[in-house]
């Protein structure tokens, strides 16, 4: 995922300054730590819905309890994302909408992930030792 993902955003944030006749007046410097924040951003933002999942597998935190308190993580998200980035509330709102969408994402995966379990026979899920 970050060996495709990263490089395609960054391939088109490329493209766009280029057909626009924008002069590029950055560094590599500065170019190099736009590649490791976005591809680290991007990672971050790929495990919410990875660690749901994984969460819900394992039976650590259902799917059904993570559905019933979407609200308070997506407040707390905010929250945090509010004090993290004392930049001003551009900087939150990029912060926490990615991942609350990240989240609701996760969600609709493990709606998916439930529904398919609940179809597949007791006597097929069982796994040999």
């Amino acid at each position: 995922g970050f060996l495709l993902v990263g490089p395609t955003v960054i391939s088109a944030l490329a493209r766009d300054v280029l057909t626009s006749n924008m002069v590029i007046a950055y560094r590599i410097n500065n170019f190099g730590w736009l590649v490791i924040y976005l591809t680290v951003g991007i990672g971050l933002l790929a495990m919410i819905p990875a660690t749901m999942v994984l969460f819900h597998h394992g039976s650590i935190v259902s799917y059904r309890r993570m559905y019933r308190s979407w609200r308070g993580v997506v407040l707390a998200v905010f929250a945090i994302a509010g004090l993290a980035s004392p930049a001003g509330i551009f900087t939150m709102f990029l912060v926490a909408i990615p991942a609350s969408l990240a989240y609701g994402l996760g969600l609709g995966l493990l709606w998916a992930y439930d529904r398919i379990g609940r179809a597949v026979p007791r006597g097929r899920r069982e796994t040999a030792d």
